[in-house]
């Protein structure tokens, strides 16, 4: 264990005054950067948002070492400890979330401690604040492992239990929350996602990049022509195997490129790819920085969402602070990002969503009020606010059990 980024060394949370607030700690022992998709670029870009305001003084981070290296502007914010954590071993880590952390937040002073990965760890000695993102292993069990749907059957509603307050990013997360996890409805708070800040657009926030980024530059095009953009890790539920048939059914000069690392479902879609006879128009560029990724959506003829299951949609505000037309399923989870801003399509309509590609690529009208639209739901949400709303949170768990 080793302390890291200290912004106010040699403050004692013991000493603190508490009328401003609580000490809170921040759980990140669970974050395996690059692996875990929307949930890490939220939690993260919440607590740079939150390192810029006065009560980050209050807050302390627990971390590995490779989200220092990931993300070292944010952890550099506050004050932090990493701890050594074989974080891929699910029951080391949960080990290390009853013992070192235990630990460790006890030097630190803490007096709250929140845990932005979804669960609370088995033991612990203090007040709980706990974020889920969404239910997705518990709504769709044939997607997720027996191991882990087992592990989340009984960890998710037990972590509702434990902790004071429960945050959420959308408000079907939260109806899940309270209807499938038994959760009370006043300790149930939405606290929105948001687009990208300027400061991320300056690139390789998300940590390394892939070979192809590497290899064709920023400012290089993805391919020769009009291209659909996808950003997701190839999990299941993201619906790139359903898109792969509308791919099937578009025009030839139609491509796909796709971002995001490989998840489970990422052979399946590669061989989906032979099959189809796609491989000359589909492109997948692995992981980009967020400068890429922000050139991507500028150019892209539209960005496709076809997922069957989403908590918040983070591709789909992306896109629309970027100024691109949104095409997203039309799962409730994506709601709230889309906002009426985008054309919405059952994941598994073929027909309908070859008809709405072919609406964007026709109707220049259509297209630009799409992005006008966008621009404007985009700019509703703000990761300051969330911050904001965040620290309320803790506040309402600290004074009020």
């Amino acid at each position: 264990m080793r302390a890291a980024g200290m912004r106010a060394a040699g403050m004692s949370g013991a000493d603190e005054n508490l009328s401003s607030g609580p000490r809170v700690g921040v759980n990140l022992l669970w974050m395996l950067p690059g692996q875990v998709g929307g949930s890490e670029q939220a939690t993260m870009r919440q607590l740079g948002a939150l390192g810029e305001l006065a009560d980050a003084a209050r807050y302390h981070l627990f971390c590995t070492s490779e989200v220092t290296r990931a993300h070292p502007e944010v952890v550099g914010a506050f004050e932090t400890t990493e701890l050594e954590v074989v974080a891929h071993s699910r029951l080391r880590r949960i080990v290390a979330e009853s013992t070192s952390l235990e630990r460790a937040a006890r030097q630190a002073g803490i007096h709250l401690m929140h845990h932005p990965g979804g669960t609370v760890p088995v033991r612990t000695s203090y007040p709980s604040v706990v974020t889920i993102h969404d239910i997705q292993p518990l709504d769709l069990p044939a997607y997720t492992s027996a191991v882990k749907g087992r592990y989340l059957a009984w960890s998710l509603p037990r972590a509702v239990r434990a902790a004071r307050r429960v945050a959420v990013p959308s408000e079907f997360v939260r109806r899940r929350v309270i209807d499938r996890l038994d959760a009370s409805p006043d300790r149930v708070t939405v606290i929105p996602w948001g687009p990208p800040r300027a400061a991320e657009l300056g690139g390789g926030v998300d940590g390394a990049v892939s070979g192809a980024e590497a290899t064709i530059g920023l400012d290089h095009p993805p391919v020769d022509g009009e291209y659909l953009l996808y950003p997701a890790v190839t999990w299941p539920h993201k619906g790139h195997l359903a898109l792969l048939d509308v791919m099937a059914a578009l025009p030839d000069e139609v491509h796909l490129v796709l971002t995001g690392g490989a998840g489970p479902a990422h052979q399946d879609v590669v061989a989906a790819i032979e099959t189809l006879g796609l491989a000359a128009r589909v492109r997948h560029l692995g992981r980009v920085s967020q400068a890429r990724l922000g050139q991507l959506y500028r150019a892209a003829l539209a960005v496709v969402v076809p997922s069957e299951y989403e908590g918040f949609g983070m591709p789909v505000i992306e896109a629309e602070a970027a100024g691109a037309p949104v095409i997203a399923s039309d799962h409730p989870g994506l709601d709230e990002a889309c906002g009426g801003a985008a054309l919405r399509v059952s994941p598994g309509d073929v027909a309908g969503w070859v008809a709405a590609v072919q609406s964007v690529r026709t109707d220049t009208h259509r297209r630009d009020d799409l992005i006008a639209a966008g621009l404007r739901v985009a700019a509703t949400f703000d990761w300051t606010d969330s911050a904001r709303a965040l620290v309320d949170l803790h506040r309402a768990a600290w004074e009020t059990p």
